[in-house]
């Protein structure tokens, strides 16, 4: 090769080079835009997919959350209604009880009233008889014929006998007991020739009025057998000396 074109290689050579040397570093500053770009893609769609894990992760723990709550709620919900349920049922349970109490309350205020009615129509013949007997004066046993006698109570009449037999319906057992001691003491009386004690005829007379007097109301009275009928004798002091208290 002759001396020119060496020279001439040469010159070509030293032209060439910073050309090749541009173009490489173009070519490796694209390769390198390319790689970042393509690691700074990866890293983005790394971030995306943890982000979208993060995403997935909190709504799922939201929807738990959710799920909870609703569940509490019902549960609240539940109870809630239950415990209404539990009063209401207390409350119809009272409503019940009051209503039979009313009702057993009317009821025992009818039978008092028809006691009360009864015991007075019942009455009514002994009251006339010892009223028609005047101030009668008490007579001992055995001193028969002296002084007067109580009157004898008409103890036949229909409206009577009516009043009688519902009376041995609707009264309680100690006004039926002893309203049968004083009607077989009537039955006495009125079969007798004899004239009659009238301290018994009271005694029998007095407990009478005092079961009558528990029927109606006052079942925790503290008088006496005497103390009912007071009210009716005059010389009351006389048959307390004899022991009738």
């Amino acid at each position: 090769m002759d001396p020119s074109t060496l020279d001439n290689i040469t010159a070509y050579g030293s032209l060439a080079t910073p050309v090749v040397l541009a173009v490489f570093s173009v070519a490796f500053l694209f390769l390198r835009l390319r790689w970042e770009a393509a690691r700074k893609q990866e890293e983005e769609e790394r971030a995306a997919a943890r982000q979208k894990e993060e995403d997935e992760r909190a709504a799922a723990r939201k929807q738990e959350e959710d799920e909870r709550a609703a569940a509490r709620q019902r549960e609240e919900e539940e109870r809630a209604a239950a415990r209404q349920r539990e009063e209401d049922e207390r409350a119809a349970a009272r409503k019940q009880e009051d209503d039979a109490r009313a009702r057993v309350q009317q009821l025992e205020d009818e039978i008092r009233g028809t006691r009360i009615e009864l015991y007075e129509k019942v009455l009514a013949p002994f009251i006339d008889a010892l009223n028609s007997a005047g101030q009668t004066q008490p007579q001992r046993r055995g001193r028969r014929g002296q002084g007067g006698q109580a009157g004898v109570p008409d103890i036949n009449r229909q409206d009577f006998r009516r009043s009688a037999f519902r009376l041995s319906l609707f009264a309680d057992d100690d006004v039926v007991r002893a309203f049968n001691d004083f009607m077989q003491f009537a039955y006495e009386m009125e079969s007798s020739q004899d004239s009659v004690d009238p301290q018994a005829m009271l005694a029998t007379l007095g407990r009478l009025l005092l079961a009558i007097r528990r029927s109606v109301g006052n079942a925790d009275s503290s008088l006496s057998e005497l103390e009912m009928l007071k009210w009716l004798i005059s010389d009351i002091k006389v048959l307390e000396s004899e022991g009738h208290r």
